[in-house]
């Protein structure tokens, strides 16, 4: 008697049936079965090529901190490249080129100067702003790895006058609090007295949805970087921005959220910030977290808080017909330069209050009423009244009814 096979015992008790043969002949649509092809074995892996070695540099630490004294002197950045030249360094002659369309060049020079992060900045993942033939700039959208690349990017001789960092997004989890390993990847670092800019979530609304990219605690970005002068932060929190925060040498701070919340707010107002000049603000949609009201916006609009402000932004805000109210009767008009209330909820029954102020809000330089709901009549009434007034993009006619709702919530 013929031994069952393990797999037709295990068909026999799960069907309580016996196995059946499998049919002899054609098979599988009638096509005939074959016998097995035997495959030669497949040909091993090259082996990787050995990365482009980085060229050698060199370092003077006087003309390297004269240069910090004034980055904007040509000459210093001139006799710098000199000396670099003159000891092999490939720096000296990007810098000496500058001037010259001397792109092919500098193409031809990414792998010895970015070594293993050349394969980023050709596909894009890795965009960089030049200023003097070096890198001053850098936006950093590799999803996989943003500390590692921005690690690498930081310790190689190139990016010695990097002073501008962006990052979009790395690789989404649902539990990951956004840009927590960036902030300790510069922490480490050391240097971050170099930084003059930062924008953590510079991504699109394809990449993610604003509300979905939970910012990490940003206690430590001060000591980090004490000479910041730019902030830029996308995304949405639950609980305060940082726990205290001292940015002596702020100027700007843009915070855009689906939804600002109370401790979020409350750690802007927090801040010491003292020379800061252009705040904007998203306070979002009450959907996605938003729970800042008119009242609590008082410090802000009446001029109390902030005393060199000269641009505000109140943003994709249901707030915003309220906002130009009482902006309208603010001593802190008097010195605005920009208002920019863009992606809100204005509508056509809100222009007669809006024109009544239009005394007020006719000096300003730019005055940003673009996205919100208006209809094409009142658009033109504000042109014809406000020529500082931006008015592009309406979305009047995205919704069937007459609700107001911000730009972005989500």
């Amino acid at each position: 008697m013929a031994t069952e096979s393990y797999l037709g015992a295990l068909w026999r008790r799960l069907t309580g049936r016996p196995p059946q043969a499998a049919p002899a002949g054609p098979v599988f649509g009638g096509a005939a079965a074959q016998p097995p092809t035997i495959l030669s074995p497949a040909p091993p892996p090259e082996p990787p090529r050995p990365p482009v070695p980085l060229a050698p540099t060199w370092t003077d630490e006087a003309l390297e901190a004269s240069i910090d004294a004034a980055p904007q002197d040509l000459s210093r950045w001139m006799v710098w490249s000199d000396a670099l030249q003159e000891h092999g360094d490939v720096r000296g002659e990007l810098i000496a080129r500058h001037r010259e369309d001397h792109f092919g060049f500098r193409i031809e020079t990414l792998p010895r100067v970015f070594g293993s992060l050349s394969p980023l900045i050709h596909n894009g993942e890795l965009e960089l702003t030049w200023r003097h033939g070096l890198p001053q700039a850098a936006r950093i959208k590799a999803r996989a790895d943003l500390p590692g690349v921005t690690a690498e990017l930081l310790r190689l001789p190139v990016s010695r006058f990097l002073d501008q960092l962006s990052w979009g997004i790395g690789e989404y989890s649902g539990a990951t609090e956004f840009y927590a390993d960036v902030l300790e990847t510069l922490r480490e670092w050391g240097r971050g007295e170099r930084l003059r800019s930062l924008f953590f979530g510079d991504f699109e609304r394809d990449d993610l949805e604003i509300s979905w990219a939970q910012l990490a605690d940003f206690t430590g970005l001060p000591s980090i970087a004490p000479r910041l002068e730019h902030l830029h932060l996308r995304g949405a929190s639950e609980r305060p921005l940082w726990q205290a925060a001292d940015f002596p040498a702020l100027t700007s701070f843009v915070l855009e959220t689906g939804g600002l919340t109370r401790d979020m707010f409350q750690s802007v107002l927090t801040a010491r910030m003292p020379r800061l000049q252009r705040l904007d603000l998203w306070t979002g949609d009450p959907d996605y977290g938003a729970n800042v009201g008119l009242d609590e916006l008082a410090p802000v609009l009446d001029g109390t808080r902030f005393e060199h402000l000269i641009h505000l932004g109140l943003c994709n805000s249901i707030h915003t017909p309220g906002v130009l109210d009482r902006l309208a009767r603010s001593p802190l008009m008097r010195r605005l330069r920009v208002l920019d209330v863009s992606s809100g909820v204005l509508q056509s029954q809100d222009v007669d209050a809006l024109l009544a102020h239009r005394e007020v809000f006719l000096p300003l330089e730019r005055f940003d009423l673009s996205r919100n709901l208006l209809d094409d009549a009142s658009v033109a009434r504000l042109a014809a009244a406000l020529p500082n007034a931006k008015l592009s993009a309406q979305r009047h006619d995205w919704f069937e009814d007459d609700g107001r709702y911000v730009a972005v919530g989500e």
